[in-house]
Formats: structure tokens, sequence, C-alpha cells
């Protein structure tokens, strides 16, 4: 830590900051050595009607990161979701949708890429959503994240943050 006697301003303390590792964390694509996937979304929607579930109204974002020493080889994709609703023994499978990505990652790269679900919930409840990624050729599809998701109709969970002004950004770091 730095010396702060000789910073401007007044010095209003200090606290601790750990980085824990958590469930939603980017986890490797065994076939690819050095690649890491990593699948996240919205944690809160509205219902939406089916045809705005099949147009991809809600979407997930899927980030591959290269985090070897030498370029890997990426191709292709296709991302496959399978939704479960809090309750039910039944999951609903959608279609595998085929990404465009690039044919390699350079070390250090990221790549981002939005993938719409449209096997997804459209009454209220809790749901988690399974991302499965199959890269190339490949038969064997890689789970590569899960998303909890609420689909309610209450008001507050989407009302916009009171306090700020007419265009800012919230500090809050919670869905």
């Amino acid at each position: 830590m730095r010396d702060l006697a000789g910073a401007r301003g007044d010095f209003v303390g200090q606290f601790p900051f750990d980085i824990l590792e958590g469930s939603n964390r980017p986890l490797p694509y065994p076939a690819r050595p050095g690649l890491y996937v990593m699948m996240a979304g919205a944690r809160r929607s509205r219902p939406l009607s089916a045809d705005s579930w099949a147009r991809g109204d809600y979407h997930v974002v899927l980030s591959l990161v290269n985090g070897g020493s030498r370029p890997v080889l990426v191709g292709p994709g296709r991302l496959a979701f399978t939704t479960y609703r809090e309750g039910s023994s039944l999951p609903c499978s959608g279609q595998a949708e085929s990404l465009v990505l690039p044919d390699a990652l350079a070390p250090g790269a990221v790549h981002v890429i939005q993938a719409p679900v449209t096997c997804a919930p459209s009454t209220e409840g809790e749901y988690e959503i399974v991302g499965r990624l199959t890269l190339g050729n490949g038969v064997d599809p890689v789970e590569v994240g899960r998303v909890a998701l609420k689909v309610t109709r209450t008001p507050v969970l989407f009302a916009p943050d009171p306090w700020l002004p007419m265009g800012g950004r919230s500090g809050s770091w919670v869905q």
C-alpha cells in the first residue's frame, strides 16, 4: 500500500478488499488448452411473450478468453440452452444456435458475443438457464455457465435508482 501522507485531500480510512472465487467464473474448455469460457446474463426479467423469447429479447453474454501463452484455435461454435423451472421436473431445451467466432484467439485476447436464449420462461418463477458450447466439429458440448433468472412482474425491481441524476449510472454491483 502506498504512503498517503503527501496525497492531496483528507485521508478518510481504508478497508480490506478480498476477491473470492464464485460460481460464475471462466471455465476451461478441455479440448482447447488455454481457452476459458464464461456465460452471464440478466438475473431478472419481466414475463415475456413466446414471440419475444423467439426473437431473442432475452440474451446472455458469452466470453471466450485465451489464458495461455500461445494462440488457441476457436472456429465456429454452437451454443445450446436448457432452462429449468424451480419445482418442475421438465426442462425446456432449445435448438443449438450457431455462433460466429474468430478462427483463433491470441494470448490474452478476449472475444465477447451475445447469444439469444430462445427456450426461456414466459411465466413468473425462479429459473436456471444452463449453457453448453460445442466448438468446431466437436460432438460433446461443454457446460459454460448457469444463469439464475427470476421472472417477475414486481415493478420495484425494474425501477431506476431514484437518486441518480438524469443519465447517471448506478454504482451498484448487484443486479
